[in-house]
């Protein structure tokens, strides 16, 4: 990770109509501009405006109907979006672009930061891959797995999901202890589930969002493995 840290003294954020490409229903697509320093960079914000309710000095809509209050709580959480993630990805680079901005809100280039929205992109992967080198059974119990922490996390972090930096030993130990104490879950069940888990936490890993494992020494406990005695006749 680099540590180097650079301060920006100009960052903005503004939102204008294209008047230049009035549709037939007489909207204009808004379109966004992220200044940093000398930087520029645009992007379209995926919405079609009336050009006679454009507030140019507001960056929002005039009026108070449903409508209008709808698209301008999206210009407001589009703006919200772009100022997290120059906070990310100048805490995690050192450094930031307009360029890296406006890909990060398009989605270009971008590394998922959540374990949930981690696994359900493995998940997207996996299921291309059934029938060729992966088995459906494989995808069944990563499908399993997934619903299983998505409720451990409702249940224990009050979160539809939760940061991979924020996962640390306890949340195995937590985890862990879900299964067999709130799940009833045999030793061999929550062993498979950890495993897959892991799997998970080194993709994390790989992609560099974390740097270590935060479930290194964590060892579930095995199930003991009963040997069937041979009977007279097969001797």
């Amino acid at each position: 990770m680099n540590n180097r840290k650079t301060t920006y003294s100009t960052f903005a954020v503004l939102f204008y109509i294209n008047k230049q490409k009035v549709k037939k229903n007489g909207l204009c697509p808004l379109m966004g501009r992220i200044s940093i320093n000398t930087e520029v960079a645009q992007f379209s914000a995926k919405m079609d405006i009336d050009p006679a309710l454009w507030d140019a000095k507001r960056y929002r809509l005039k009026g108070k109907d449903r409508e209008v209050q709808k698209i301008n709580c999206a210009i407001e959480k589009l703006t919200a979006d772009i100022h997290r993630h120059y906070d990310e990805i100048l805490s995690e680079q050192g450094y930031i672009t307009a360029e890296l901005v406006k890909n990060a809100i398009s989605g270009i280039g971008t590394r998922k930061r959540n374990l949930l929205e981690l696994y359900q992109e493995y998940i997207e992967e996996l299921s291309k891959q059934v029938g060729l080198t992966r088995s459906y059974g494989t995808l069944h119990n990563h499908h399993s797995s997934y619903n299983r922490l998505k409720k451990f996390i409702l249940k224990y972090y009050n979160a539809d999901d939760i940061a991979l930096r924020q996962l640390d030993y306890s949340f195995i130990e937590k985890y862990d202890s879900y299964m067999r104490a709130d799940l009833k879950r045999s030793l061999s069940t929550i062993e498979g589930f950890t495993v897959m888990l892991k799997t998970i936490v080194k993709r994390a890993i790989a992609q560099g969002t974390i740097h270590k494992n935060p479930f290194s020494g964590y060892l579930p406990e095995k199930a003991i493995k009963k040997h069937r005695h041979l009977e007279a006749d097969e001797l």
